[in-house]
């Protein structure tokens, strides 16, 4: 009967003919789960076991925050404060460690040490923090759970409330401290259900524990693979008689013989053997070619649990043909990237957002209404590739340029940071040290008094000004016999039919310059004295003038041949 039952499921799970799925006869493997594995052994693993384990543990915070990060506020001078406070208290170092160790052991917390008038084991109260004493990185064999949160309408019920605390430090001295949650920054090791976090006291599961199996299988191929190196070529010494010469050596003359041979053995020396009774020959085991197939194989079922590319795990490049391992440490640098959006920014911004809330801090109490962080790229792309990106980005906006979709200034204020300067607000916004077409402006252009020898300037040549000091000239007038004049030298002066005209501050334009230049000097004005003209009749009596071949501009003014 249980032949024919047999017979009827032969394309089943179980067959009773074959024996495929019975206890007797299958190859099946069936899991087991294995023991948890101890402090101590979670603590000799990545330090002083295995230099994979180390990588393991290590590999994911420090790439997180390898590029660094910048802390993003809306003003630059909070920024700038908020960054050297962050450099002041090593932060990154601190939650690189924390990060870590909750890899490594489950869980890892950074304690801040907020002074609020309070005891350390009641609830922090960031409305009153008058400073931040210290930070302090510990692992979840430092903390002890006392009390739980038990009011179910809260999102941490279940979860610890209070911690003993154990402080140690190097010389040796301890210190025990009860510590609320809220003063803890925590690091949760690996998901896990909430039944096996209640067993292992509110903290994950370490990232050793679930690759334990296959980081000893990974270690058990290569230990392997050394012994069969080892004896992958023994030597054979034929001797005659040799069981009878045995039983006869009373004082083990033949034992002593054949130690002295091993240790004469070597590349450079000779085997001594008598040539009538002896011989010495070598015997190949095994071939050791598919060895390296062989551990490759194990390198992978490493990567793939831990999850981390063999690049970036064994510190070595591609091989074989078309092989640059970019697919792989990309799709790892988006694994990076999620991690930094779901556990280390809410730890870093509220490790950023008690650091503010100190009296002392960097804002003085205040944290700023936008307060965001934001990570650099972890892929950096190289010189030749920047320089591709930048020549591909400036062929692009030139036919937008040349299609007149957008101005040159619309395209170069997001790239090169265009700003209007101070009482620039009816001229077209410009570059620091550039005109508005882009043109650095020369340093004779800018200042008050600095002009050239009182003619126009023509397009391409240089005019000689005199420099900021000097005694003042004659000429104070800008423009001169109704605007047609030389300009005087107490004002700006721009480049024919381009730059822009500066009213002059030496006098009046209209008048007569010369006039002009010798009434202000005589009652001791500097040329050049920034706001006389803007009071009274600014475009003089005579009338707006204004220079051949030279237009100002502005919202109100067009150029010529535009």
């Amino acid at each position: 009967d249980k032949v024919k039952a047999g017979l009827q499921r032969v394309d089943g799970w179980v067959n009773l003919v074959t024996g495929m799925g019975t206890s007797g006869r299958s190859k099946a493997v069936n899991f087991q789960a294995g023991d948890r594995l101890s402090d101590e052994m979670l603590e000799a693993l990545p330090h002083t076991g295995d230099p994979y384990a180390n990588c393991i543990c290590r590999v994911v915070p420090e790439e997180a925050l390898r590029q660094g990060y910048r802390v993003k506020t809306g003003d630059s001078t909070e920024e700038t404060a908020i960054g050297a406070h962050l450099d002041h208290w090593r932060v990154t170092s601190h939650l690189t460690a924390a990060w870590t160790w909750s890899r490594a052991f489950g869980g890892g917390v950074v304690f801040v040490g907020a002074d609020d008038g309070r005891d350390p084991s009641e609830p922090l109260d960031e409305a009153a923090i008058r400073s931040v004493r210290f930070l302090v990185v510990a692992d979840r064999r430092d903390l002890v759970p006392l009390t739980w949160c038990t009011d179910d309408e809260s999102q941490r019920y279940g979860e610890p409330e209070t911690y003993s605390f154990t402080r140690l430090s190097s010389g040796g001295a301890s210190e025990v401290v009860i510590v609320h949650a809220s003063r803890l920054i925590r690091f949760e090791g690996a998901l896990t259900t909430r039944r096996r976090r209640t067993q292992l006291r509110g903290w994950g599961e370490s990232e050793l524990q679930r690759i334990y199996d296959v980081l000893s299988k990974f270690n058990g191929a290569w230990e392997s693979t050394s012994t069969l190196l080892y004896q992958g070529s023994i030597g054979v010494l034929s001797m005659k008689n040799l069981f009878s010469m045995m039983a006869a050596d009373k004082r083990d003359v033949l034992k002593t013989r054949l130690d002295m041979m091993d240790l004469a053995m070597s590349s450079t020396r000779n085997v001594l053997i008598d040539a009538e009774g002896e011989s010495f020959t070598r015997t190949e085991v095994g071939a050791l070619a598919g060895l390296a197939a062989v551990l490759d194989k194990f390198l992978l079922l490493l990567s793939g649990a831990a999850e981390i590319p063999v690049t970036i795990l064994m510190g070595q490049s591609p091989a074989g043909l078309s092989a640059t391992g970019e697919s792989d440490v990309r799709w790892f640098y988006d694994r990076i990237k999620s991690a930094q959006t779901s556990t280390l920014t809410p730890c870093l911004l509220r490790l950023i957002r008690l650091l503010c809330l100190a009296k002392d801090g960097p804002t003085k109490g205040v944290v700023p209404a936008k307060l965001a962080v934001e990570f650099a790229p972890l892929w950096q792309m190289t010189p030749l590739e920047l320089a591709d990106l930048r020549q591909k980005q400036a062929t692009t906006d030139g036919i937008y340029i040349d299609k007149q979709v957008v101005t040159a200034d619309e395209v170069g204020e997001p790239k090169f940071g265009l700003e209007a300067e101070p009482g620039d607000h009816d001229r077209p916004r410009r570059a620091r040290g550039r005109d508005g077409r882009g043109r650095r402006r020369r340093a004779a252009h800018r200042g008050a008094g600095r002009a050239g020898s009182g003619c126009r300037r023509r397009r391409g040549h240089r005019r000689e000004g005199r420099r900021a000091g000097d005694p003042p000239r004659r000429r104070g007038g800008a423009a001169g016999r109704a605007g047609h004049g030389p300009r005087g030298r107490g004002g700006r002066h721009g480049q024919r039919g381009r730059d822009v005209l500066h009213r002059a501050r030496g006098g009046a334009r209209g008048r007569d310059g010369r006039d002009e230049g010798r009434e202000r000097e005589a009652q001791g004005i500097e040329p050049g004295t920034p706001g006389l003209h803007g009071a009274g009749d600014p475009e003089g009596e005579g009338g707006r003038g204004r220079a051949r071949g030279v237009h100002q501009r502005g919202p109100h003014r067009r150029r010529r041949g535009r």
